[in-house]
């Protein structure tokens, strides 16, 4: 290995080890998974990443959870939910940017009704206020591209697990809310099981590694490499059990297979 090589994935190592002191401030899932249909068609036909995707479930679940708190609840949803994906096309950065134009078209389909574009604009100015202003720096993309990179320059993958592992967390988030309740079933045994679930949920690491924990039996590398022992590897990485991250995996790969 390189002396570059070895000085990348310090580097990552310690960037995971700041994920390590990270606490994630997990807070559950309230969109239901046909509204996360909505947004990933919607993402996916105007040539949206996964990037936009995750954003805007972040902000608009965000956006949902102060209005409750201050029982404003009585806003148009189809609405808030196109100027989401808007705010978060533009904040991302991504080389096909959302134009109002495209939020119109997203509006009359969904709702066959013509929106002025100040009105989307007005609703973006009012999601920014009821945020704060504050959007997230990073999302679980970033946490997940940091541990595939580390992975695949230690166990020197050649084939690229990235995409695999984009399209299985963007299938997660789509039923995210219905995996948080099965998992809160596996967990809901005592009240010390409750707070082991709390800390995995609160953990930036538990997501993205289960992900590559199951992309890797998904893949033929679960014909040449050990998986246990890379599962073990990466519990002395995040502090996390290996039975924990077989529980979300084994999960996940259930779920694959019954969506195809």
């Amino acid at each position: 290995m390189s002396k570059q090589d070895m000085n990348e994935i310090d580097l990552l190592e310690t960037w995971i080890g700041d994920m390590l002191e990270s606490v994630n401030n997990f807070k559950e899932p309230i969109l239901d998974e046909s509204i996360m249909k909505i947004m990933k068609i919607t993402c996916d036909a105007f040539k949206q990443d996964v990037h936009v995707f995750i954003t805007a479930v972040e902000i608009l679940e965000e956006y949902m959870r102060r209005k409750y708190e201050k029982q404003e609840c009585n806003y148009d949803q189809i609405l808030i939910l196109a100027a989401s994906l808007f705010i978060s096309s533009k904040y991302t950065g991504v080389q096909i940017e959302l134009k109002i134009k495209y939020i119109n078209k997203i509006l009359q389909r969904l709702t066959n009704v013509e929106y002025e574009s100040k009105i989307i604009i007005s609703a973006e100015v009012e999601i920014l206020k009821t945020l704060d202003g504050s959007l997230p720096i990073t999302t679980v993309v970033d946490d997940l591209n940091t541990i595939i990179e580390l992975h695949i320059r230690e166990n020197h993958l050649k084939a690229n697990l990235r995409l695999l592992c984009l399209e299985i967390l963007q299938l997660l988030y789509i039923c995210r809310k219905n995996l948080f309740m099965e998992l809160k079933e596996i967990y809901n045994q005592n009240k010390d099981s409750l707070l082991v679930l709390k800390f995995l949920m609160n953990s930036k690491l538990y997501i993205p590694v289960c992900i590559l924990i199951t992309s890797l039996h998904l893949t033929q590398y679960k014909h040449i490499l050990d998986i246990n022992s890379m599962t073990n590897n990466i519990t002395r990485l995040t502090k996390i059990h290996s039975d924990h991250l077989n529980i979300l995996a084994g999960i996940l790969i259930n779920l694959i297979q019954n969506n195809i």
